[in-house]
């Protein structure tokens, strides 16, 4: 698809594949952390959020670290966003593998993500009377195990391990 039929703020995928690689430790371009973390929003049919950035002067990174006492600030400013339709399961693709492999060119290591989360909605007696959806203390379920078969938990606590 060419540039310039976009709208504002779109580019290619070619483009952002591009801007992905062009990535280093040294002179970020992007948040490859960000876009690592939200690889699984990365579909077909949708627009996928591409954040851009640079560096922090020392100057700024010592205004930051006055204006929030206590905390340390990242070291990677916004320049704002641009977004990269996915039209085919190829696109998709390409663009995770390209995430994937700058992310340990710049990390140094594999990204390894959260696959196995806990989610409960049982009410935490200890903490609050909520039920709301969160995330539980320890999750009963291990990376490959089929979800609802076993025995079932008359656990009143949060995590159903009886903790």
């Amino acid at each position: 698809m060419d540039s310039n039929s976009l709208p504002n703020g779109f580019i290619s995928v070619e483009d952002a594949v591009k801007l992905i690689e062009s990535n280093t430790f040294d002179k970020p371009v992007v948040d490859i952390k960000y876009l690592a973390w939200h690889l699984d929003w990365c579909e077909v049919a949708h627009n996928f959020n591409i954040p851009k950035v640079r560096i922090a002067t020392k100057e700024e990174y010592l205004a930051l670290m006055k204006k929030f006492p206590g905390r340390r600030p990242s070291e990677l400013i916004p320049l704002g966003s641009v977004f990269v339709t996915l039209r085919t399961n190829y696109e998709v693709e390409l663009l995770k593998k390209t995430i994937r492999d700058n992310y340990a060119k710049v990390a140094g290591r594999e990204f390894q993500g959260l696959s196995t989360r806990g989610v409960t909605t049982v009410k935490d007696q200890e903490s609050t009377d909520s039920v709301a959806p969160r995330r539980s203390k320890k999750t009963v379920a291990k990376e490959g195990d089929t979800i609802g078969i076993g025995a079932i938990s008359d656990t009143n606590s949060m995590d159903g391990a009886g903790v």
